[in-house]
């Protein structure tokens, strides 16, 4: 009969309390969203120290307690991203680093593994790629990232991997959006304002239907979109599961003279064959690259099926 009864009262409180877990657990990313932006040094900071400030939050209290510390730490002492930190600084922020790391799994940056495997696999002349060099690139860039990359996904590829890219405007997020409702910052606005705005959504639709139904995941899907040419994908049909299987789907793109890359989110058809581009990148995500108009792209498909990575700068 206890047993019984206990079954009955974690039933309840299961039943009970998920929509209050579903609430607090969008709360959390609404206000991890606003952390990072109204604390971008020491963000930064963490993030060139190899530290994602999402997964210590996803960690538990123990983390969370770690990187409240090591923000306090941060912003107490007077240290910021650009700045030398005085010896004592330097123990405090080094003590403090220690105490993430037993929390968090430190990400090696892939750059420059990124970089020397395309300068051994990667012809220097703008081309489509043969079967044996898509191969090799594939198998030698998952490896530096850790996660699957692949030119070729559950029998989808583009028309190519290898092109040069556009810089886009912004999309329509949702129905009536004006540009200047379009930034979260003064500072976001007075860099990425002068690109404008598309006159509509992007290929696959709005982000959200409405302004108030704009989550944290729909603007980043536009902050970091790609256009890729699906008019010219072999077989390619607005057919709703070929449509929903490109839809938002994550690709990287990669500068291939530096190995910087981004996780970005397939969002507009383009560019026009007539301009001799083989891509299309939001302001942000070029600017993450330090691409411009008519730089060389490499884009693969990100094999992600639990939604584990996030959209940005790699």
């Amino acid at each position: 009969m206890s047993e019984l009864f206990k079954f009955f009262v974690k039933s309840k409180k299961s039943r009970a309390f998920a929509p209050l877990k579903k609430t607090l657990e969008q709360k959390r990313k609404d206000l991890l969203a606003e952390f990072k932006e109204k604390h971008e040094q020491p963000v930064k900071w963490l993030e060139d120290k190899g530290l994602d400030i999402e997964e210590i939050a996803k960690k538990g209290s123990k983390s969370l307690a770690a990187s409240a510390f090591v923000g306090a730490v941060l912003l107490g002492s007077g240290a910021t991203a650009d700045s030398k930190p005085t010896p004592a600084q330097g123990k405090v922020l080094q003590g403090s680093e220690e105490k993430i790391k037993e929390v968090v799994k430190v990400r090696k940056d892939p750059t420059p593994e990124v970089k020397r495997s395309l300068s051994k696999y990667l012809p220097r002349d703008v081309r489509s790629l043969s079967r044996d060099e898509e191969r090799k690139i594939d198998r030698s860039l998952s490896e530096a990232f850790g996660f699957r990359v692949a030119t070729e996904l559950s029998d989808h590829r583009l028309n190519t991997s290898y092109g040069t890219i556009a810089i886009e405007s912004h999309l329509t997020r949702y129905p009536g959006e004006t540009l200047s409702e379009h930034f979260s910052s003064p500072h976001e606005a007075a860099i990425f304002g002068r690109f404008g705005m598309a006159g509509g959504p992007g290929a696959f639709g709005y982000m959200a239907p409405t302004r108030r139904a704009l989550s944290q995941e729909a603007i980043q899907r536009e902050k970091y979109y790609v256009a890729i040419q699906t008019f010219l994908i072999p077989g390619w049909s607005w057919q709703p599961n070929t449509a929903a299987w490109y839809k938002h789907h994550k690709v990287i793109v990669i500068d291939p003279r530096t190995g910087k890359s981004v996780v970005g989110s397939i969002a507009e058809s383009g560019p026009e064959k007539n301009t001799g581009r083989a891509f299309g990148g939001s302001p942000e995500l070029m600017y993450s690259l330090g691409l411009g108009a008519d730089d060389a792209a490499l884009i693969l498909f990100v094999d992600d099926p639990k939604d584990d990575i996030r959209l940005g700068p790699v």
